[in-house]
């Protein structure tokens, strides 16, 4: 029984040995710039709800204090496009689409109170593959409106990691 135990404590000790040293790092709360204190977000008619809905999430998660006035905030982050395209990569004998390529792109800035750019419009970029089975309609919309969800999260995750790499510069 303690032989087991120290063999698994031992196998654990290795597994985090090997993880640290091929750089995997858990998700922990971005350093983001203190000009971000008070943020607003502002949401441009090319973007949807659900990407402030998650911004603000993020924000809000790494110690952001999102405000609905701009006049009270310290910084406005301010997307100006979200865009979904599909690109066709496998046809079938019949010519339909099997598989093809989902874009999905993001057009956000950040500006200080002052009106000082703390990060210039920058796009963001995400896809993924997704396999066309028309007898499954319902399974190939879920899985499209899941990616789509899941691409509009790391596209969200990447604008912090790049307001993180901002800070760090300072």
């Amino acid at each position: 029984m303690r032989a087991t135990r120290l063999a698994a404590g031992l196998m654990a000790a290795l597994i985090g040995a090997a993880l640290g040293g091929c750089g995997f790092q858990l998700r922990g709360q971005a350093n983001l710039p203190p000009d971000m204190a008070r943020t607003y977000i502002k949401i441009g008619p090319g973007a949807g709800p659900d990407l402030a809905t998650g911004l603000r999430r993020a924000l809000t998660v790494n110690g952001v204090t999102v405000v609905d006035d701009p006049k009270a905030a310290t910084a406005t982050l301010e997307v100006s496009n979200e865009a979904v395209r599909r690109r066709v990569i496998v046809k079938g004998p019949g010519g339909t689409a099997q598989e093809y390529e989902l874009y999905y792109d993001v057009t956000a800035a950040v500006t200080r109170a002052n009106g000082t750019p703390l990060l210039p419009a920058e796009t963001f970029h995400q896809s993924r593959d997704l396999q066309y089975d028309e007898a499954a309609v319902l399974g190939r919309d879920s899985g499209e409106i899941l990616a789509r969800r899941d691409m509009r999260q790391d596209a969200a995750w990447a604008l912090l990691r790049r307001l993180q790499a901002l800070a760090a510069q300072r």
